[in-house]
């Protein structure tokens, strides 16, 4: 599944956006036969970013949802800048409350993650 998200984010990047959305499309396919959700959740956090850049923000935020609740299932907090990314999109929709929640949301993972960090360098 890396091998196929790096695919699709080269894809992305440089602009060939309906092959960026193929392989992302394809590793979630494939999501059946491995069973890894860390690559899982990129994926669908790059699937959300090809479909903001297609217009396609219904898409954009049932993928970036999909990578939100993989993101909590696991435990991890490097996920501020889908909550970001998901206020973009509310933003450009003009559902300003919820671009407000998002944005909390992304803030509140960003300070949790500071004060890791400051508690592990307090007791080094």
């Amino acid at each position: 599944l890396s091998l196929i998200n790096a695919l699709g984010v080269s894809y992305l990047y440089n602009h060939q956006i309906d092959l960026a959305l193929e392989s992302f499309l394809k590793a979630i396919d494939l999501k059946n036969k491995i069973n890894y959700p860390h690559d899982l959740l990129k994926i669908y956090h790059n699937l959300g970013l090809t479909y903001t850049w297609l217009g396609d923000f219904s898409q954009a935020i049932t993928a970036y949802e999909q990578s939100i609740r993989l993101a909590k299932e696991l435990k991890i907090l490097a996920l501020a800048v889908t909550y970001n990314n998901l206020a973009t999109i509310y933003n450009l929709k003009g559902e300003y409350n919820k671009a407000y929640q998002n944005c909390l949301e992304g803030l509140e993972i960003v300070e949790k993650i500071n004060d890791n960090v400051l508690k592990r360098y307090d007791n080094a």
